[in-house]
């Protein structure tokens, strides 16, 4: 990617990364903390680019997510402050604690079946669901056709139900 692509891209998603870090920030850093930290994002999406090849708009809202908790945690850390329950992720009034380690847990297994499955089906099912990527960016970064990709997310996502439900998983519970 060149200098003017860069830019185009910083350019068009700057206001996105700065509400997402601004968001999380506001109550613990300067102005120059939210600065420094969209700076990072971009940093390490340009670093990334050649190697993702989901959908740019997710590669960018996950690093902005990711970068504004890591520095919220540091600067509230060297605050030396407790970080009040307000401005920690929010949890549901109708969400219990119990609830959300159940989910916590089935997340994990989740994950734990995906990487079971082995490669590529793995990056196959991850690229398309998680990232959102289509057959042909999948394809194209694993050096196969479109159709085989389509024909291995099917086969992967049988295997995978198979395995959650030998876990106890059933599929309302995702």
């Amino acid at each position: 990617m060149n200098e003017n692509e860069r830019r185009a891209v910083f350019r068009q998603y700057y206001k996105l990364v700065y509400t997402i870090v601004a968001g999380r920030l506001r109550s613990v850093g300067r102005h120059e903390d939210i600065e420094e930290c969209v700076s990072d994002v971009f940093a390490e999406v340009f670093c990334k680019l050649g190697t993702y090849e989901g959908e740019l708009k997710s590669c960018i809202r996950m690093v902005a997510q990711r970068r504004a908790i890591d520095r919220f945690r540091q600067l509230a850390a060297r605050a030396g402050r407790d970080v009040p329950m307000e401005e920690m992720t929010e949890i549901p009034s109708d969400t219990t604690t119990a609830e959300d380690a159940e989910r916590r847990e089935v997340q994990t297994i989740l994950l734990e079946c995906i990487r079971a499955l082995g490669e590529p089906d793995t990056t196959i099912i991850l690229q398309m669901y998680w990232f959102g990527a289509r057959s042909p960016q999948i394809a194209k970064g694993l050096g196969i056709t479109p159709s085989a990709v389509r024909k291995r997310a099917n086969r992967a996502l049988g295997k995978l139900r198979t395995m959650l439900k030998s876990r106890g998983i059933e599929e309302g519970t995702l």
